[in-house]
């Protein structure tokens, strides 16, 4: 018997469309692209299907539609197929079915629930676009049908008065967009949730659908128009109508004549700064959605906060470290860090209990160090500085310099943070002198500049190890991860031919132009390479960001490319080099021998990826830089598929694949706009990118901390919400490592 046929066969989840119900069951989750209501819901703890994690092979697939044949209930006029539940679509409903997990009670019948379009008129539910490939059924007369269509989308027309509602699906969850036409009554849209206990309103804006299986969350929607190219938000909320009745208020001013989208394309959207010149050059996200934000300032009036470590601006320029709350409208905390000098925190990573560890570059003799830290006194040149914050931002638990003696330049340009409270930075040493622990892979000094990766232990106060990676000329490492087993991985680029590369590796050789880029994978001590390679072709070549998944233990990989044969894999979303300089996209293996894929991405001019982040499952990898190519890739649901003229951010995620875009946007205004780091949080859901303005007309979102431009250049700080905005599209194909 077919899934289908099982959940048919449980007592009639349609016998009830006309009435409330009480039948429960597992909420979906619900994915929003550009032209539509967006809401985000988790499965309930209690049932079944959501404590074993679906098979590989639905997660990541797309849904598709089958027009019904009598394979179902007559009422039924389109199904759809996931892990463990069967979805049916009436006139006047969407019904969720699922059998029966292995934690159920025996004799359970399955659960059942129904998402009702109350007050809905809709006589036109149409199929969309057809999906790849066909199906093989058994109808309800017992003929069997070969070769039968099936399709990506199904629309319900005029569901209300110039209201359409599509449904499609990726990862093997359900998607709905809600489309509102000029002159369309958002009040019209009413929905009812049939099973469920009762409905409620959190402080985050989010809904609580209440079940006898659990809590479930329909995300805080965002609504917007867009406006004459550009997306100008519009305020909005859920609505409660009583019972398990629900819909969206609109409390901002929009102009009726023109498409209103109820999103959540862009969470929130705020510049940084003050009359100087900004620049945000990392970013992190803790757990409870808050973001965390470093990078340099030129403003003696940046943004502080009472009690936070030093209010006061050091001359010159000084490095900067703001906790924003979740929502993008409040500083938590702000903070200078720096000397008389010029000082730029250039990356950071958050732990557990909210402290802030920044790694960067420091000119000055009187940067702030801690007493008992590593190294409290600047060792000439140049030196790379560590700190830990503390959570309220009030203190330094440790401060250290980290560098060689002499003239030396040294700086760092990554840093993560193990489970343990150990911080591990990577970046560039000049000097021989640069520290290093016996027992490590590389305890001399290669060449003109080395790549190192230094791991601090959890106080500060020492080296857990300090080595070298690199070969006789210029070698710089600009970005590091690390997995819970605490191995390292780390890229850059190098000018070195004799840089060391493993037995295994997939290109051992330096390809040519100036620089290669490279990856690399230190285990847990520091003594040994587990792998590193070259990554490049004949041109130019650098790494430039990061990420590690927890899952496949896979090293995901951005940066510049200006080689025509960089490295691509068949299937990967482009494998064509687009000229002036594309970025580009690669994800290893987990032993580091083979590239699971490989992409450029990019236009006609310029581009280049500088930042990248994955969730802990892997499932896509996240990745921002700067664009000048106006035909830079975006997809249908961007929040901006324009380019804005002299230099925009870009915002893209890839499929777990690498083989299409789940989400791809512009992000900029008249001027130079760059995305210089990117987070995402543990599901890969949501988006927080940083970076540098020079646009007075950079979008920000209402109730913004900072909504207006400040002068020379601002930092900026954007929330993408793409847990309701999709994320990852294609087929989802399984990378070779996994």
């Amino acid at each position: 018997m077919t899934q289908v046929d099982r959940a048919a066969a449980t007592e009639n989840p349609y016998a009830d469309e006309r009435a409330d119900g009480r039948r429960h069951g597992r909420l979906w989750r619900v994915w929003v692209t550009s032209a539509l209501a967006a809401l985000t819901l988790a499965l309930p703890a209690a049932s079944a299907p959501a404590q074993t994690e679906a098979p590989q092979a639905y997660e990541d697939a797309r849904l598709s539609f089958t027009p019904n044949a009598g394979q179902t209930d007559e009422r039924v006029r389109y199904l759809a197929q996931g892990a463990g539940y069967s979805l049916f679509f009436t006139d006047a409903q969407a019904v969720f079915s699922f059998a029966p997990g292995a934690d159920d009670a025996v004799g359970s019948s399955g659960l059942a629930l129904g998402l009702r379009f109350l007050g809905a008129d809709s006589e036109a539910l149409d199929a969309g676009a057809r999906a790849p490939g066909t199906v093989n059924r058994l109808t309800g007369s017992g003929d069997w049908q070969s070769g039968v269509p099936t399709y990506e989308e199904i629309v319900y027309r005029e569901l209300w008065p110039k209201i359409d509602l599509a449904v499609d699906g990726e990862g093997g969850e359900l998607r709905y967009e809600l489309r509102l036409h000029p002159g369309a009554d958002p009040g019209d849209i009413r929905l009812a949730y049939a099973g469920a206990d009762g409905l409620t309103i959190d402080a985050d804006g989010d809904m609580v659908v209440d079940t006898s299986l659990g809590e479930l969350t329909d995300a805080r929607p965002v609504a917007y128009q867009d406006l004459d190219g550009r997306r100008v938000p519009v305020a909005s909320r859920h609505a409660l109508q009583g019972g398990d009745r629900h819909g969206f208020a609109i409390d901002g001013d929009y102009d009726r004549g023109r498409p209103l989208v109820i999103s959540a394309a862009l969470a929130y959207s705020t510049f940084l700064g003050a009359v100087g010149s900004e620049s945000g050059r990392g970013v992190a996200v803790d757990r409870s959605g808050s973001a965390y934000v470093t990078g340099q300032t030129a403003s003696s009036t940046f943004p502080t906060t009472p009690g936070a470590y030093d209010r006061t601006y050091n001359q010159n320029v000084d490095a900067f470290v703001t906790k924003f709350d979740e929502t993008g409208s409040a500083i938590v905390y702000s903070t200078f860090v720096g000397g008389t000098a010029f000082d730029s925190g250039n990356a950071i990573a958050v732990d557990d209990e909210g402290a802030a560890y920044v790694a960067g570059f420091t000119g000055s003799t009187n940067f702030p160090t801690t007493a008992g830290a590593h190294d409290p006194t600047h060792n000439g040149g140049s030196d790379a500085f560590v700190l830990k914050l503390s959570p309220d931002g009030a203190a330094l638990e440790y401060s250290s310099y980290l560098g060689a003696g002499g003239f030396s330049f040294d700086g760092a340009n990554g840093i993560a943070v193990d489970d343990e409270g150990s911080a591990y930075v990577t970046g560039f040493a000049g000097g021989g002198t640069f520290p290093t622990t016996p027992g490590v892979h590389d305890g001399s000094h290669n060449g003109r500049n080395d790549v190192y990766v230094t791991k601090f232990n959890p106080s500060g106060s020492a080296l857990a190890y300090s080595t070298f990676i690199g070969g006789t000329l210029l070698d710089t490492g600009t970005g590091i991860a690390v997995d819970r087993e605490h191995n390292a991985y780390v890229t850059g680029f190098t000018a070195s031919a004799d840089f060391p590369t493993s037995p295994d590796a997939p290109d051992r050789t330096h390809n040519g132009g100036v620089n290669d880029a490279f990856v690399a994978k230190l285990d847990a001590a520091g003594s040994t390479l587990a792998y590193a390679t070259f990554l490049g072709g004949t041109g130019s070549d650098s790494g430039l960001g990061i990420a590690v998944d927890e899952k496949g233990k896979a090293a995901h990989v951005t940066g510049s490319t200006a080689s025509v044969d960089f490295p691509t894999t068949a299937g990967a979303f482009d494998v064509s080099y687009n000229g002036n300089g594309d970025a580009f996209a690669t994800r290893f293996d987990r032993a580091g021998s083979s590239l699971a894929y490989s992409t450029f991405l990019g236009g006609a001019a310029s581009d280049s990826g500088l930042g990248i982040a994955v969730d802990e499952k892997g499932k896509a990898a996240h990745v921002t830089g700067s664009t000048a190519s106006a035909d830079f890739p975006t997809t249908a649901d961007a929040f901006d598929v324009s380019y804005n003229g002299d230099g925009d951010a870009f915002a893209t995620r890839f499929d777990r694949a690498g083989s299409s875009l789940g989400y791809s946007t512009f992000l900029g205004g008249t001027a130079s706009d760059a995305g210089l780091a990117i987070a995402v949080d543990d599901k890969g859901r949501t988006a927080f990118l940083t970076g540098s303005t020079t646009s007075s007309d950079y979008p920000t979102s209402t109730g913004a901390q900072d909504p207006s431009y400040n002068g020379t250049g601002d930092g900026i700080l954007t929330e993408l919400a793409l847990r309701r905005a999709d994320g990852v599209g294609g087929d989802g194909g399984r990378p070779a490592d996994d």
